[in-house]
């Protein structure tokens, strides 16, 4: 992880026991130690997780051939008969429609 060597690690022992003294060295290397366990411990979980969301496979989420090869085919029903169209353009249509609303048309007198 940190690619140190021995001499660089004995430096870094010599320096702590200089700063932290003979009687604190070993809890404060517990608590160093026990950081970098769950320091570890989240990032492989993090880790996993996003293998997880890349290697998600859809197959998963979508039914196998297999399965839609055994299930029933549902029917299409026949369409039925639209309903009247001429009188939904009618009633749609604004430009016919009168602004008063009891106008009839004249009756024509031929």
């Amino acid at each position: 992880m940190f690619n140190v060597g021995g001499l660089e690690f004995a430096v870094i022992a010599i320096v702590a026991l200089l700063v932290f003294g003979p009687k604190r060295l070993p809890e404060v290397s517990r608590q160093i130690g026990s950081a970098l366990a769950e320091f570890r411990k989240v990032q492989s979980q993090v880790k996993s997780e996003i293998d997880d969301v890349i290697h998600f496979d859809d197959s998963k989420a979508k039914p196998s051939r297999a399965s839609l090869a055994s299930s029933p085919v549902p029917m299409v029903s026949e369409p039925t008969e639209s309903p009247n169209v001429e009188a939904v353009q009618e009633s749609s249509n604004p430009a016919e429609s009168s602004a008063e609303p009891d106008a009839s048309p004249e009756p024509n007198d031929d």
